[in-house]
């Protein structure tokens, strides 16, 4: 079949949301100017908080609408301190226990920024 189109013909409109449900954290349809920012809210507060992608459709009569924007103040994201503590040291003893193990610049620039708190140990081979 030639048809220039043939990707848009799908069985109803919501066949690609369902597609990305399957693959990201989170998957939302911007189809309301009343609800797309806590939709964009919901899906940006996931991507962050799971680390994992997120699908936000916007379909294409939705692209030039303004949205309605709450007037309450988002919480902002803070991360689980705890828990990158724990898969940091988790990390860094594996390290330590492989043989030949390496990390790269990124890694040890990042490990070492003041929001893990800590300098990691790195060892020589």
């Amino acid at each position: 079949m030639k048809d220039a189109f043939l990707h848009h013909m799908v069985k109803d409109f919501d066949s690609q949301l369902k597609i990305y449900k399957e693959v990201t954290k989170e998957a939302v349809i911007l189809d309301s100017t009343d609800t797309a920012y806590s939709k964009i809210q919901k899906a940006v507060k996931a991507c962050q908080e799971y680390m994992l992608p997120v699908y936000i459709e916007i379909p294409r009569d939705m692209v030039d609408r303004e949205i309605v924007v709450s007037e309450e103040k988002e919480e902002s994201y803070l991360p689980d301190e705890s828990a990158i503590k724990e898969a940091t040291d988790e990390i860094l003893l594996r390290i330590t226990m492989a043989k030949g193990a390496c990390a790269s610049n990124d890694w040890t620039r990042n490990m070492s920024s003041p929001s893990f708190g800590h300098k990691p140990h790195i060892h020589s081979f």
